[in-house]
């Protein structure tokens, strides 16, 4: 048998009996990270049976490589806000950032999974949100791709910020006020340095 199909297709085997030596902290962090969710079911796909078949600490990975993704093209996105390359070629800008926010959003489904990620999204206090910061996405790719049309661009990559905030503010731990909080810090921080 391959070591793919193995790998998703069936439970792992139960670990041995763990030498003495592994007893420690090491051996108490792969006997407890190295269990799977059971995966055979009737009623879930294949891709579904594969997800399920990653262990909390594969997803937990899964969500910070993405998360760190995410920031590596919301760095590049700022890069691209120099003035002669916003003024010239916003779509860099704009791509930048729409790709650092499929990867946040994908992280998250990660973590939670696909289908509960997808229904959280769309529940019927979120869905305005998550259509508006869907939309904004789509936006932004289409006329950073297609017609490049500058200040269409940059008006959809404004409305995607805005959307990130309302996202991350509605998942930050204290929500708004520990964002305004951390802004009003930043800002009166960043004063002191920028030349304003």
């Amino acid at each position: 048998m391959p070591a793919a199909t193995r790998f998703w297709g069936a439970a792992p085997a139960p670990p041995a009996a763990a030498p003495a030596e592994r007893l420690g902290l090491l051996g108490f962090f792969q006997s407890g990270l190295s269990g799977y969710v059971p995966l055979r079911s009737a009623e879930r796909t294949n891709e579904e049976e594969a997800y399920l078949s990653l262990s909390h600490w594969e997803r937990f990975l899964g969500f910070l490589s993405c998360l760190a993704g995410s920031a590596l093209c919301f760095l590049f996105s700022f890069f691209f806000l120099a003035p002669p390359i916003l003024a010239l070629r916003p779509h860099k800008f704009a791509l930048a950032f729409t790709l650092g926010n499929v990867l946040f959003l994908v992280g998250f489904a990660v973590l939670s999974g696909p289908r509960a990620h997808l229904r959280h999204l769309f529940s019927a206090e979120r869905w305005p949100f998550s259509a508006a910061y869907l939309s904004s996405m789509v936006g932004t790719l289409y006329f950073a791709l297609g017609p490049r049309w500058r200040l269409v661009t940059l008006l959809c990559a404004v409305l995607e910020i805005a959307a990130l905030l309302a996202y991350v503010a509605a998942y930050f731990p204290g929500g708004t006020t520990t964002l305004r909080y951390a802004a009003s810090m930043l800002a009166r921080g960043g004063s002191h340095v920028l030349p304003l």
